[in-house]
């Protein structure tokens, strides 16, 4: 990977991160990567950012790569960096994030949900957790809690503007790992979408317009920044066209093979070996 390390990647919930992370893995030893992430047995993603922030300057030095539901920051301990995030639709993410709170019983709202009988309207009035409040703008803003404020907002407009010259926007799963191929002088062209079962489907949702209107007011700085994200990214597209058609074509032809191999219990298990070869 031809870039300044570490590279950190900045994984907004419901986003497509884990897709992308399995990617991005594919370029670093196992010893030189850091997560950020909660687990099944209740430990939140702070926790993991706390112990990395403890960690001495050595140990920091030793991670080429680092990733997970940090917030906003953690380059100030490096002279190098780079930053990666994907940004998705505001409405579609908080729909997610509740989808899966329903059906994840390791999920710290799960119980909350289910005691109080709460709708995603209800979570939304009562801003029980700032995550479905502005979410991307509070981790890109480095300020979890509070309210958030238009001050806040341009905070995290600057870092997105200054520190994320290359991005990826969640709609747009392979033009976004085409730039970063382009960008940072990668090969990962063969990869395997994941899908994250522990999900209730409400795609039903988008058609309630009084829910959608209620997202949009307490998400109006996520929405910003995402539709600032998706001009941005057009912008992209239009500078490296030429490129990116070639390596899309690169991409789509091996995306034809994986999805062949899926189709069949022997074939799924060389998914990983093709991934091998083919992202050198």
């Amino acid at each position: 990977m031809n870039t300044k390390l570490p590279l950190i990647f900045l994984h907004f919930p419901r986003t497509g991160g884990y897709t992308f992370h399995d990617i991005l893995k594919q370029c670093f030893s196992s010893e030189n990567v850091y997560s950020i992430y909660g687990t099944k047995e209740g430990v939140v993603p702070k926790y993991y950012e706390d112990a990395f922030l403890q960690k001495s300057e050595q140990e920091k030095k030793m991670y080429k790569y680092i990733h997970g539901h940090a917030h906003f920051g953690l380059h100030e301990f490096y002279n190098e960096y780079t930053y990666y995030t994907l940004l998705r639709n505001p409405i579609k993410r908080v729909i997610s994030m509740y989808g899966v709170a329903l059906k994840d019983k390791s999920h710290y709202l799960h119980d909350i949900i289910l005691q109080n009988k709460f709708t995603l309207s209800d979570l939304l009035y009562k801003d029980v957790t700032p995550e479905f409040n502005n979410g991307m703008t509070r981790m890109l803003g480095k300020r979890q809690n509070g309210i958030c404020s238009e001050e806040m907002f341009n905070q995290a407009l600057y870092n997105f503007e200054h520190y994320f010259p290359v991005f990826g926007i969640t709609e747009r799963f392979l033009e976004s790992v085409a730039l970063m191929n382009i960008a940072y002088g990668s090969k990962v062209r063969f990869f395997h979408k994941q899908l994250n079962t522990k999900m209730t489907d409400l795609s039903h949702l988008m058609e309630d317009k009084d829910l959608i209107d209620l997202i949009m007011e307490k998400n109006k700085y996520d929405i910003k920044l995402y539709e600032y994200g998706v001009a941005k990214f057009e912008d992209l597209i239009h500078q490296n066209i030429l490129k990116l058609e070639k390596e899309l074509d690169c991409i789509e032809k091996l995306q034809s093979k994986i999805n062949w191999l899926n189709k069949g219990k022997l074939s799924k298990k060389l998914i990983p070996f093709y991934m091998k070869i083919y992202n050198r």
